[in-house]
């Protein structure tokens, strides 16, 4: 009666075997070498930097209209109501 895993592999498993492990290492070979093209590429591109820049830029020129216009909206206000109660209390 044999045993699982007592058996003699035969040389053909052994081969494959070897074959699979040499393949796994060029793999990790190949996946190691492309992150490292990749982070390096991504280090020296600034393509989209640019971009970038003028939506950090847009973004703070409607920011500072929005609140420039929630100010005049808030005098024009308060001018109104000062000329209402004037009105109101001189007639």
């Amino acid at each position: 009666m044999q045993r699982y895993g007592t058996a003699n592999p035969d040389r053909a498993s052994l081969s494959q075997t070897a074959n699979l492990t040499e393949d796994v290492d060029e793999y990790n070979k190949r996946m190691k070498y492309i992150k490292k093209r990749l982070l390096q590429d991504l280090m020296t591109e600034d393509s989209g930097q640019d971009l970038v820049e003028y939506a950090l830029i847009v973004g703070l020129v409607g920011l500072s209209i929005v609140s420039l216009v929630h100010g005049i909206a808030t005098g024009i206000a308060n001018d109104l109501n000062l000329i209402g109660t004037r009105l109101t209390t001189d007639a």
